[in-house]
């Protein structure tokens, strides 16, 4: 069940601070204690460790609100505890990136199975300092992050998928994906099992939904989740997921390249998605009796 938050703590949950001075909050603190107790070393990255937490771990609303300042401090947005919902979730994972008690990032990941028994591996929410971005960590991040996974889950078919509006996102997707895979739906047409399952995952509330009336997806037309998050201006949640990466993002590049393309061919654009909040939903599928 989820947790019900006053609104003093959620207010708290939006405050956006740069990511040197997010070890001054309190409730940062609460989190970086909370890694020192229950984490997992998972590796290390470019010099940076990979700590991970499960969502049952977060036991207290400081705990959570810690990781909503951290997402705020990646974004520079105000994602606030609902950003990071995934802690509500009993079978989600969330990987952080530290070097002597500060934080640059985290991958959070979900996971459960579909009605036809497939794993799901979803990845929920992603966030990096800008001052590490150019690294690549993120895409590194995200490989280790799948391969962990993937290994303890050999024997099954595997949706693996992410929503967003982010080049920079589907480009970290695509870097983690195992090498045999294509990339749905720029560099192949989804398989029919994915399809199924994504729809599934989706009218299920897995992916998580607004309220507004328009507010549409069906795989079987395109993978683009109409409204997802929210018409511009209504306060619902964060309508323009891109605008503090525009300067990061090449748009001659492949994937940009194909993302406008997709959405001009389903009747939209750029402009539009970024305003309406139009998203990508992208993946891949492991058909275990053809790898």
């Amino acid at each position: 069940m989820e947790t019900e938050y006053t609104e003093t703590q959620m207010e708290r949950s939006r405050l956006v601070v740069e990511i040197d001075e997010l070890i001054e909050q309190k409730e940062v603190k609460e989190l970086i204690k909370l890694l020192s107790v229950k984490g997992q070393s998972v590796g290390n990255l470019f010099g940076f460790e990979v700590i991970s937490l499960l969502s049952v771990d977060f036991e207290t609303v400081d705990q959570k609100i810690g990781l909503a300042l951290l997402a705020s401090a990646c974004f520079q947005k105000p994602m606030s505890l609902n950003g990071v919902s995934l802690v509500e979730f009993d079978k989600a994972k969330i990987n952080i990136v530290t070097n002597e008690e500060k934080l640059y990032g985290f991958w959070g990941e979900k996971f459960t199975k579909d009605d036809k028994g497939r794993n799901i591996y979803y990845v929920d929410i992603v966030g990096i300092s800008n001052n590490v971005r150019s690294t690549g960590i993120g895409g590194a991040l995200g490989e280790m992050c799948l391969y962990n996974f993937l290994e303890n889950n050999r024997s099954q078919d595997t949706v693996i998928l992410t929503r967003t509006q982010n080049p920079i996102m589907v480009g970290a997707l695509k870097k983690c994906l195992p090498k045999y895979l294509k990339l749905y739906p720029f560099e192949e047409d989804p398989s029919l099992a994915w399809v199924e399952s994504v729809n599934w995952l989706v009218s299920n509330g897995f992916i998580s939904r607004n309220d507004r009336h328009d507010t549409h997806f069906d795989a079987r037309e395109s993978l683009i989740h109409w409204g997802a998050y929210g018409e511009c201006g209504d306060g619902s949640t964060w309508e323009n997921m891109i605008e503090n990466y525009m300067g990061e993002i090449d748009w001659s590049k492949n994937i940009p390249i194909g993302m406008v393309n997709y959405l001009v061919r389903n009747g939209t654009s750029l402009e539009e998605s970024l305003t309406r909040g139009h998203a990508f939903i992208v993946g891949g599928f492991i058909d275990r009796l053809k790898k």
